[in-house]
């Protein structure tokens, strides 16, 4: 897809979301936000951001990019034969999320 401008979040489960937090921090990642629910999202210049979620939430690594055109991206994973599991294209920020071939969700947000 050409109309991909960049990763947007790279989504991390964890067991222990303060024993994550701590061995990112030694990475260099600063916390830029904790929600009660269950995540802790992080950031280091130049990177893309990532997000430390409860594995009750999601049991997987899950990665998000950026698009311009969301509408151009549904046609070309349609085109492709690649099935949407969710079209959020009316909510804020619009996504859409669908799976690669060993069931990694990616999302694609638009901007």
């Amino acid at each position: 897809m050409n109309n991909l401008s960049g990763i947007a979040e790279v989504l991390i489960p964890a067991s222990s979301l303060k024993d994550s937090e701590s061995f990112y921090h030694c990475l260099g990642y600063e916390t830029v936000a904790e929600h009660d629910w269950g995540m802790i999202q992080m950031t280091k210049l130049s990177t893309p951001p990532i997000s430390l979620i409860s594995k009750k939430f999601f049991p997987s690594v899950s990665i998000g990019f950026v698009s311009d055109d969301l509408d151009q991206c549904v046609k070309q994973l349609e085109q492709n034969k690649i099935s949407i599991s969710e079209d959020d294209r009316s909510s804020q920020p619009p996504r859409i999320v669908f799976s690669d071939p060993d069931g990694l969700e990616i999302h694609i947000f638009g901007v």
